[in-house]
């Protein structure tokens, strides 16, 4: 898969924005990400495909450090966390679409499939697992997902939530994949 962000050196600058604010509105409206419910401007779809394909060195260095994980730990949730908030506040949030928790993590989890969907279908599943198995006791502290700078507390709040079923379906069901699961979580949370 082509990354949206990563202009080919064949096609002009025009045409690959045009290509890229296609796929942007595909992603948005296919997976339901409300970029438009959220937009401040005109054609936000067209915002984004701008400021993904002028930041797309930097995307790319950034999603490239992603892609080096291979195991799902805390740390590298939290990894995942950072870049998660850095695209959506730093990059995207020129956009005027507020702060994009789930374009955004689609749009990671299409070019790093190990980055976890936030939706309100699997936060709502994720919410009732870690209810039932920690009771009220969850709390999504250091230990549990390191801090670190750029994290936004909605997607932090996921994948603190995250780790423990990851480790537990590991346990159970080995070779689960994140995608999977995130299928999984959006149907026990309603969707369909």
């Amino acid at each position: 898969m082509r990354l949206c962000h990563h202009p080919v050196w064949w096609q002009p600058a025009s045409t690959y924005v045009a290509g890229c604010r296609s796929a942007t509105y595909g992603l948005n409206r296919v997976y339901m990400t409300g970029v438009e419910r959220a937009a401040t401007s005109p054609d936000p779809c067209e915002r984004i495909a701008t400021l993904l394909v002028s930041q797309g060195s930097e995307i790319e260095a950034r999603i490239d450090a992603l892609r080096a994980i291979s195991i799902l730990t805390p740390e590298s949730l939290a990894q995942v966390a950072q870049v998660h908030g850095w695209l959506a506040r730093e990059v995207l949030g020129k956009a005027g679409v507020g702060q994009p928790v789930s374009f955004v993590s689609k749009y990671l989890h299409f070019h790093v499939p190990i980055v976890p969907i936030y939706d309100s279908q699997a936060c709502t599943a994720l919410g009732h697992y870690i209810t039932a198995r920690f009771g009220k006791r969850f709390v999504a502290g250091a230990s549990r997902l390191p801090k670190l700078p750029q994290q936004l507390p909605n997607y932090r709040w996921l994948c603190a939530r995250f780790v423990p079923l990851w480790e537990e379906v590991q346990e159970s069901r080995p070779g689960t994949s994140v995608k999977q699961l995130d299928y999984h979580l959006w149907r026990l949370g309603g969707g369909r």
